[in-house]
């Protein structure tokens, strides 16, 4: 109890410092790093439980005590940055979701890392000693990382989707625009409309102007 009540308290204050900062630069620019963190796929949650297997082992072996609090503050102190100001910012409750997702599936796989390890060497409190109680804790947590695997899962295929819809729709336009001297995209944006369907806005960069003709071809 002692210990999740201290990952609560210091899960709020990052949040509420973030929040904060983002008050104090409130032009903050959307860095590629902050947007892939409202976006988490499963590729992070196997990189917060290799962090957890790491930090566990180091532990267990008392190399470094310095590595396991790397570990964590990485896997766990972002999302809840990106969380806070996203808050903040006034950026939308999608981009606080998901970086709260993030934050979720990162303690529960580092947890799960943690109990494995521990089990394995023997390390911990008493009820290790049960191998009832320990098989059940770690189910449980196991049941837990595979549930929350099922958005994460999600959100990857969306992802991969989105960039293939993204490559497809800059290839047709480049060759349509091949004919065109020094016409150029120069940037690429997409929405997903209340009917299901993809909207495109394609911005474009060419000395010459374009008819309307031309623009409903391409379209």
């Amino acid at each position: 109890n002692r210990s999740l009540m201290g990952e609560i308290k210091g899960a709020v204050l990052a949040v509420i410092v973030a929040i904060t900062i983002s008050y104090i630069i409130p032009n903050y620019e959307l860095t590629t790093e902050f947007l892939l963190r409202t976006k988490p796929t499963l590729l992070d949650l196997g990189i917060a439980f290799a962090s957890g297997l790491a930090g566990a082992y180091a532990i267990a072996k008392r190399m470094d005590y310095t590595l396991p609090g790397i570990a964590v503050s990485v896997a766990l102190i972002p999302p809840l940055c990106v969380a806070g100001m996203s808050i903040g910012l006034r950026l939308g409750i999608e981009y606080t979701l998901g970086a709260l997702l993030l934050f979720v599936a990162n303690i529960i796989a580092i947890n799960l890392a943690g109990y494995l390890v521990f089990w394995i060497v023997g390390l911990g409190p008493g009820w290790y000693l049960d191998e009832q109680e320990t098989r059940k804790k770690i189910y449980n947590s196991v049941a837990l990382m595979l549930l929350v695997a099922i958005p994460l899962g999600w959100i990857m295929w969306n992802t991969f989707e989105e960039k293939y819809l993204m490559s497809e729709t800059r290839d047709v336009l480049e060759g349509q625009l091949s004919g065109i001297p020094n016409t150029k995209i120069t940037g690429m944006s997409y929405v997903l409309s209340e009917g299901g369907a993809w909207k495109m806005v394609v911005e474009l960069e060419s000395p010459l102007v374009l008819t309307s003709e031309r623009v409903e071809e391409m379209e």
